[in-house]
């Protein structure tokens, strides 16, 4: 027997996938999550081997369905927390084990800069690691690693949670879809790190007795930041003269005008505003601004 989980995600997160540029992985998104009923396999004889913890994580995810089909939506949220808790130690696991592969990510996917068709032992663990929700991913520097693909958790828990852990996970889902950063730069334009910004806010706003609240702001304050500062190799200031690159200002603008009730357009209007030109120091007074207003929400 399968279990098949369905989700759907608005059409445009589709086309997303065609910004991603050429020096990393593109995502792609099932239409469908595909768990499968492992009971009557044999469990692999050796349950701590890359096979035997692929097998146990399929365990853990088809137990956690059936659970979260008969509980209520506060229940459900209790097991996805659960799941989130069991299957992130066999995913570092899985990451122990494959060490030596995940090295060397870029010499078994990638072939003259292009992405190529890795060994057949590479390719029959890959498989398995799909059919689980989980795939080897591009981290950046050669390296790789292996986490959930893109929405699995929105598709294995979206029709049980509460309305809340719905937007949370449907959310993570979207903005998973194009990798946010690549080998220290950002990977999407610094408008659509403002509309992740304004996208954490609005779950805040909408949700603030949320369980969940504690991880949306964690996320809302790290993209706060790298939409008003960037990252080392995409910087949104000169850092000769101190002073935001023209179409950095542009956006921060643009951001103001368009959201002047935000409260990342009022940290916005500090940093086009500061007469220090010392980026260090405008960093500084910006990230004790968020810290004040964190404390409040």
């Amino acid at each position: 027997m399968k279990i098949h989980i369905l989700y759907i995600l608005p059409l445009f997160i589709l086309s997303c996938q065609e910004k991603n540029n050429n020096n990393s992985d593109v995502i792609v998104v099932r239409d469908t999550v595909t768990v499968e009923d492992n009971t009557a396999e044999e469990a692999p004889a050796n349950l701590n081997s890359f096979e035997g913890i692929v097998y146990r994580y399929n365990q853990i995810t088809k137990n956690a369905v059936a659970k979260a089909e008969a509980a209520n939506g506060e229940e459900a949220n209790e097991v996805y927390e659960k799941y989130i808790a069991q299957t992130s130690v066999l995913i570092q696991d899985l990451n122990n084990k494959e060490r030596q592969t995940l090295d060397n990510y870029h010499m078994y996917f990638y072939k003259d800069g292009e992405k190529a068709t890795p060994p057949d032992s590479i390719q029959v663990k890959s498989y398995l690691l799909n059919k689980a929700g989980l795939e080897y991913r591009n981290a950046g520097e050669g390296m790789g690693l292996i986490t959930t693909q893109p929405g699995h958790y929105y598709a294995t828990f979206k029709k049980y949670v509460t309305p809340d852990y719905h937007h949370y996970l449907k959310l993570s889902a979207e903005h998973d879809v194009v990798p946010y950063s690549f080998d220290g730069a950002l990977n999407i334009s610094f408008k659509e790190v403002g509309d992740r910004v304004l996208d954490w806010e609005n779950f805040i706003t909408k949700y603030p007795e949320s369980n969940l609240k504690k991880e949306a702001k964690m996320k809302y304050a790290g993209y706060q930041m790298d939409f008003l500062f960037g990252l080392n190799n995409t910087p949104a200031f000169n850092y000769d003269d101190g002073g935001l690159e023209p179409e950095n200002k542009k956006v921060l603008e643009q951001f103001i005008r368009e959201h002047p009730k935000s409260y990342t357009a009022e940290l916005a209007k500090a940093v086009l505003n500061a007469t220090n030109k010392n980026v260090t120091d405008i960093r500084q007074k910006a990230e004790k601004l968020q810290r004040e207003h964190l404390a409040k929400l």
